[in-house]
C-alpha cells in the first residue's frame, strides 16, 4: 500500500509540473487538484508536496523544453535586469519563478525593491515613462504570520513585472517562500549579471 501511494504521489506530482509548465498555472495548489482530479486521485491522500513538484517542474523543463526554457529564462532576466538597474538605488532582489528559473511564459518577474517612500519608486517609473497601477502583495514573514505589501505592476517589453516595496527594516530579512518554507532565494544585480554572462542559450 506505502508502495503504491508513493507512485501516484509521485504521478501527481509529474502531472502538476506538467500542467504548470503547459498550461500556466501559477497556483502549485490548484495544479496539485487539477492533476489529481486527472489521474482520478482526488480522495487518495497523496498530495506531494510543493517541492516534489518543483523537482519535477524543473524536471520536465529540462526534458521537454530544455532549449525553449533556457531562452525564455534568459529573455526575462535580462528584462529584470533593466528594471533592477534603473531601481539600482533601492536594494532590488530578483525573486520567484525567474529567480529560481522554473518560470512559464505567464509567469510574473517579481523584484523586491526597498524604500520608506512609495513616491520615490513611482517618480522612478514616471520619469522612464512606464506605466503602472498599484497592487498588494501578500507574503509570508515567518511560518505562521502573514502580511500585505504595496506593491506597483507594470507592463516592460511585454513582460508582466510586479514590484513589492520593503521598508529598509522589513528588507532585512527574506520572506519565506510557498515552495519549501525557506527563506525566499534573493538574487541582486551583480549576481544576475554573472548568472546571465555565464547562461547565453546557444542559438
Amino acid at each position: 500500500m506505502f508502495d503504491t501511494k508513493a507512485k501516484l504521489k509521485d504521478m501527481i506530482a509529474q502531472e502538476s509540473a506538467r500542467i504548470i509548465a503547459e498550461q500556466g498555472f501559477e497556483n502549485f495548489s490548484a495544479a496539485k487538484a487539477k492533476a489529481a482530479k486527472f489521474l482520478n486521485a482526488e480522495k487518495e491522500g497523496c498530495l506531494p508536496n510543493n517541492s516534489e513538484v518543483e523537482r519535477k517542474l524543473i524536471q520536465h523543463y529540462k526534458i521537454f523544453h530544455h532549449k525553449s526554457h533556457s531562452h525564455l529564462i534568459y529573455s526575462m532576466r535580462s528584462i529584470a535586469l533593466i528594471i533592477m538597474q534603473l531601481f539600482n538605488n533601492y536594494q532590488p532582489f530578483l525573486v520567484g519563478s525567474v529567480a529560481n528559473g522554473t518560470a512559464s511564459k505567464s509567469s510574473k518577474i517579481n523584484i523586491h525593491l526597498t524604500s520608506d517612500n512609495l513616491e520615490e519608486i513611482i517618480h522612478v517609473l514616471e520619469k522612464n515613462k512606464i506605466f503602472y497601477r498599484s497592487c498588494e502583495r501578500q507574503l509570508k514573514i515567518n511560518k505562521k504570520i502573514n502580511k500585505k505589501y504595496m506593491g506597483l505592476e507594470l507592463n516592460y517589453h511585454n513582460s508582466n513585472i510586479e514590484l513589492t516595496i520593503f521598508s529598509y527594516r522589513e528588507s532585512k530579512h527574506a520572506p519565506i517562500s510557498r515552495i519549501d518554507n525557506k527563506p525566499m532565494k534573493r538574487i541582486k544585480i551583480k549576481k544576475l549579471e554573472k548568472l546571465l554572462a555565464h547562461s547565453l542559450p546557444a542559438i
